[in-house]
C-alpha cells in the first residue's frame, strides 16, 4: 500500500499489507498496537516492499528504519549494500540521525575487516560514486562489532 492508502504500483515501494484466514486478528491485550496495524481487515506488517510484473515481492526495508532526508525517502538497506561492497568493510549498519537542515540524515556504523584501517573520506568518496548525494552517510562511525540479538540479528535500536 502506498502512502495515499491505495495499492502501490508495479516496482513502487509500499508497505506490505496482508489478509487471510491465517493472519492474526490483532495483538494480544494490546488494542493500541492492533489499531495501528489493522485497517479494514488488512494487517500492515511494517515491511516496505516492491512487487514486480510477475507478482513477486521484494523486501526494501522496515518502515521504522526508513528515513526522510530533505523530504526524500531513503532506505538504509541500499546504503548498507554499498558500504558492504567496499573491500575493507566487513559489516555495516545504517540508522537515521536527526539533522536541523535536512530533518534526518544517514549515519553509518562500520566494522572494518580484520586488520584494516578505513579512511572516512575515502569511504565517503566510494559512496558518492555509487549513491545519490543525499544517501551518502554524513556520519561514519567505526566499531569492532555490531550489537546483536541472541539470534544474530543486528540491534538497530542500540545504534
Amino acid at each position: 500500500m502506498g502512502d495515499d492508502g491505495e495499492e502501490a504500483g508495479e516496482n513502487e515501494v509500499g508497505e506490505l499489507a496482508i489478509q487471510g484466514p491465517g493472519v492474526s486478528a490483532g495483538y494480544f491485550k494490546n488494542p493500541e498496537e492492533t489499531r495501528n496495524c489493522m485497517k479494514e481487515g488488512w494487517f500492515f506488517t511494517g515491511d516496505l516492499a516492491t512487487r514486480d510484473a510477475d507478482g513477486y515481492f521484494y523486501f526494501a526495508a522496515r518502515k521504522s528504519g526508513m528515513m526522510k532526508v530533505a523530504g526524500i525517502k531513503v532506505f538504509p538497506m541500499e546504503i548498507e549494500e554499498v558500504l558492504c561492497s567496499h573491500p575493507q568493510v566487513a559489516e555495516a549498519a545504517v540508522v537515521k540521525a536527526d539533522d536541523r537542515l535536512h530533518g534526518e540524515i544517514p549515519r553509518a556504523v562500520i566494522v572494518p575487516k580484520m586488520g584494516e584501517k578505513i579512511d572516512k573520506r575515502a569511504l565517503r568518496r566510494y559512496c558518492e560514486e555509487k549513491l545519490a548525494p543525499y544517501k551518502v552517510p554524513r556520519i561514519i562511525e567505526f566499531r569492532s562489532q555490531l550489537p546483536r540479538t541472541s539470534g544474530g540479528k543486528i540491534l538497530y535500536r542500540e545504534l
